[in-house]
């Protein structure tokens, strides 16, 4: 095959973009809020969001080489999948075989496929009978190789709702326009330098009375920007549920919105040497998790939680990785040195449920995890968390907490397959 580089790799992208203006971030929010309210309205939702896919979605994509297996997966028991395409930018298509599903559950791509980044449409049938689509951009990263030397992206922290009011017709002020402006700065400078992957860490929202403007105001801004394979998982302000008196006294879940727009809220992926186990550090049962004074007094929303679904997937992901030879970073919200899972905290004592910290830090001690990125404090920070467990803080790329007109990322660098750094650039409108 011949070399296809970075450049190339990113032109046959579904949806590849050129040059975005920040006066377009504005334009794209406008457009998001003018399709919110029509929703309101009795028009379609601003997006179709999932429907039966399981995996690959553009929230946690496949990446694979030419002629490599490809597992769809799908929701509801009982469906099956009828048609499935890869989309490619402009719109070409790549027909795969439903056929092949009935053997080992995968799609074997063409050896000859272009490398890129490639949209996936599934058409599936429901138990009843009824037709389902999935349109899912970007979930299907075919890479000529896999690099042992190479560099990915961590953020985390975006915030979309938190000046934008609860109801789309409000007005719309200068701050809120800078947010839009600072938010795509973020991603344009993200993107700009071509990673392998890039992971999200969660904050992708703030508050459930916004939660219906900042999802599709996340997932636009998301798919417009970042063309480079994304994951993402959830932070606490994703997590969140109450009633919301402004909308009429409706409860609002997060877990709603993230199923319908990202999907799974832990999970993980293997980029050649290196696998990425991508955490969700607030997983409360949800009496733990109504934005008010659960939260405040047991200490959930700003320490991190573990249940023994989670931690027993994490411990089986995390010791595969190790027996294949992998070295595993892990990516998450909130930082790992505050698990409060297990303990008894609050007034009066109340006992968390879940894996203590001490079970997490022996996992990881145990399979030479030496690196966890995070997010949520809104500041870079290093700290060493457990013997050589060293834990890596980014800083926020929206909300105004400490500054509103800047930003942070982290670039880490792989080098024979091992994380060997990273650094963090900082941005200003």
């Amino acid at each position: 095959m011949n070399r296809v580089t970075r450049r190339d790799f990113l032109k046959n992208s579904a949806g590849a973009a050129a040059a975005f203006s920040l006066a377009g971030a504005v334009n794209l929010g406008l457009g998001v809020r003018r399709a919110v309210a029509e929703s309101q309205a009795g028009g379609p939702a601003p997006f179709r969001g999932i429907v039966n896919l399981k995996w690959p979605l553009f929230s946690q994509p496949a990446m694979l080489l030419p002629g490599g297996k490809l597992p769809v997966r799908l929701k509801n028991p009982g469906s099956s999948i009828t048609a499935a395409q890869l989309v490619a930018s402009g719109g070409k298509t790549v027909d795969l075989d439903p056929k092949q599903i009935a053997g080992d559950g995968a799609f074997t791509l063409p050896s000859g496929a272009t490398p890129g980044v490639y949209g996936l449409r599934v058409h599936s049938t429901a138990g009843d009978g009824e037709t389902l689509v999935d349109e899912q951009p970007r979930a299907v990263a075919v890479f000529p190789a896999f690099k042992d030397d190479f560099d990915f992206i961590f953020f985390a922290d975006i915030h979309f709702g938190e000046h934008e009011g609860v109801m789309p017709d409000a007005p719309i002020t200068p701050e809120i326009k800078d947010y839009y402006k600072m938010r795509a700065k973020a991603l344009i400078e993200i993107q700009k330098r071509e990673p392998e992957f890039i992971v999200l860490g969660g904050d992708l929202h703030l508050y459930p009375k916004s939660y219906h403007l900042g999802f599709p105001e996340s997932y636009a801004f998301l798919t417009h920007y970042l063309r480079s394979p994304l994951f993402i998982v959830p932070g606490n302000h994703d997590s969140y549920h109450m009633q919301v008196k402004e909308l009429g006294g409706k409860h609002v879940y997060a877990s709603e919105y993230w199923d319908k727009y990202y999907g799974q809220r832990f999970h993980s992926f293997d980029y050649g040497k290196l696998h990425v186990s991508c955490l969700n550090t607030s997983d409360w049962p949800e009496e733990f998790i109504h934005w008010g004074t659960e939260t405040t007094t047991t200490g959930t929303l700003l320490n991190t939680g573990f249940q023994r679904e989670q931690f027993d997937w994490m411990k089986s992901d995390i010791e595969a990785a190790t027996a294949a030879g992998r070295e595993t970073v892990v990516c998450c919200h909130i930082p790992l040195h505050n698990i409060i899972s297990g303990k008894k905290l609050g007034m009066p004592p109340v006992k968390l449920p879940g894996a203590p910290e001490g079970a997490v830090f022996d996992l990881f001690n145990k399979n030479d995890v030496n690196h966890v990125f995070v997010g949520h404090l809104h500041w870079n920070d290093e700290k060493v968390i457990a013997e050589d467990v060293q834990e890596h803080m980014v800083r926020n790329v929206g909300g105004d907490f400490l500054e509103s007109d800047s930003a942070g990322f982290s670039v880490v660098h792989v080098r024979g397959g091992r994380i060997t750094g990273h650094d963090i650039v900082e941005l200003r409108l």
